[in-house]
């Protein structure tokens, strides 16, 4: 049933999704590992990579559309390193941690369990030795195998190039196909020239992809040299030129082609970076395991929350408000006044329809308004939640639809690490905006007549 009955602050709600992971077991030191590694090199490289985006996108409008998504998804995740860190810093999750693991420590030493404090002192030599081969991948990750669109192109070529070898026309012609399909005009240029130089200059010449070295002994470091040279050679580099490969495929062009060289190395670095941090996974499992079980002993009857873990997961907690810092306080509802308010011509994320504004002028909300006349939008509740609850249903007491999960707030996304009751809000679409935008906005009320309603 969907509720039309609306949301009260200090309500129930609950929330059935399939969320991520979160990590509220981490160690202090894989904390620290998150904030001054992951999330780092993350909001680093892609401030970067957006900067560059943005300015193709505004431009051209036609890069604009093509980028429009790309940009949009690494913002998100942009974003949410930032308001990791921000809590990370901000709530001391460092020293929580830490002071937790003495408390464990203490009990340990009280109860004769050296397991517990052995596990620790594992768990923390292990975040130690990984560090430079973490920090590497994550560059890896984000200045090459995400950042730069090319670093994708096939390098599985050895069945067309036997095939170019043989003398069966037809299978020639089918392989050669087969890389027609995977052509891609890259417009990255600019980005890929930006994205090379920051992991060039972060990362260790000994520790980049093998195929790198040419940057230094054919363009004498010069990587915008580098990147133009890319363009110009590969089959891929251009329409032009995969036409002309088509004319005159050879098993030479292909095999020398850079941007296949190129792609083969991140390829192999990935692999070699992979390998070398798995060797760190079983002793990693076997301490953690018993971190947390000493946890769970140490807090003995406490309930203890579990991680999500990309499996069937429910959250349940109250409609609320919250204040993000003194003299601040956000409601728990927003309505369409907000939307009106926020309005911004000018910014694609901030344009309101000329329809949903007649809707508004003439305060035609039919019966999904609230007592006081105004039109709901969403609503705030302390509900856990992480990436991969968007889209979850949320539910009242009575099992009753009340909304749909799609967003945190800024000052919560730490709660993937901690749990923070005062800050932390799951940001939820209320049912009857949707089911306003259904019926009064996109004129398709006939769906109503498939639902059941509680009034």
């Amino acid at each position: 049933k969907l509720s039309l009955k609306g949301v009260e602050e200090n309500d129930y709600a609950m929330i059935m999704g399939f969320p991520g992971r979160t990590n509220k077991y981490y160690t202090s030191w894989e904390v620290a590992e998150r904030r001054d590694i992951d999330n780092a090199v993350r909001i680093n490289i892609r401030n970067l990579r957006q900067e560059a985006m943005l300015e193709e996108m505004l431009k051209d409008p036609q890069v604009r559309i093509q980028y429009a998504s790309k940009y949009a998804g690494s913002t998100n995740a942009y974003k949410n390193a930032i308001g990791s860190n921000w809590a990370i810093n901000k709530r001391n999750f460092e020293q929580v941690k830490n002071d937790e693991q003495d408390r464990l420590i203490a009990w340990s030493k009280k109860m004769c369990e050296p397991a517990y404090p052995e596990a620790l002192l594992t768990l923390e030599q292990i975040v130690n030795d990984r560090k430079d081969l973490r920090f590497r991948s994550w560059m890896l990750d984000e200045a090459l195998s995400r950042g730069i669109e090319f670093s994708k192109v096939p390098t599985d070529i050895e069945t067309v190039c036997e095939a170019l070898e043989g003398k069966d026309r037809s299978e020639q012609q089918k392989q050669v196909t087969q890389l027609e399909r995977a052509f891609h005009r890259f417009a990255d240029k600019k980005i890929a020239k930006v994205m090379l130089k920051e992991y060039r200059r972060l990362v260790a010449p000994k520790s980049q992809p093998a195929y790198f070295s040419v940057i230094d002994s054919k363009f004498k470091g010069d990587v915008d040299k580098f990147v133009d040279y890319l363009f110009d050679k590969s089959i891929y580099g251009s329409e032009k030129n995969f036409n002309a490969f088509k004319e005159h495929p050879s098993v030479k062009t292909l095999r020398e082609d850079p941007m296949i060289l190129f792609a083969q190395s991140v390829k192999d670095e990935k692999k070699a970076l992979d390998k070398a941090l798995a060797d760190f996974d079983a002793g990693y499992a076997i301490a953690h395991r018993a971190y947390v079980k000493g946890l769970l002993a140490m807090y003995g009857d406490l309930a203890s929350f579990p991680d999500a873990n990309s499996t069937l997961r429910l959250t349940y907690g109250q409609v609320k408000g919250y204040s993000p810092r003194d003299c601040d306080y956000y409601g728990h509802q927003t309505t369409l006044d907000g939307v009106m308010e926020k309005e911004d011509s000018t910014n694609w994320e901030f344009v309101v329809s000329a329809r949903l504004k007649e809707l508004y002028q003439a305060g035609d909300f039919g019966p999904y308004k609230m007592p006081n006349g105004k039109m709901p939008v969403a609503f705030c509740a302390t509900t856990h939640t992480t990436g991969g609850n968007s889209g979850s249903p949320v539910l009242n007491g009575q099992g009753e639809l009340i909304g749909i999960n799609f967003d945190r707030n800024w000052e919560g996304v730490g709660g993937d690490i901690q749990y923070l009751p005062d800050y932390q809000r799951s940001i939820i679409v209320d049912i009857r905006y949707v089911l306003f935008v259904i019926d009064k906005y996109a004129g398709a009320g006939y769906l109503l007549n498939e639902m059941e309603f509680s009034r």
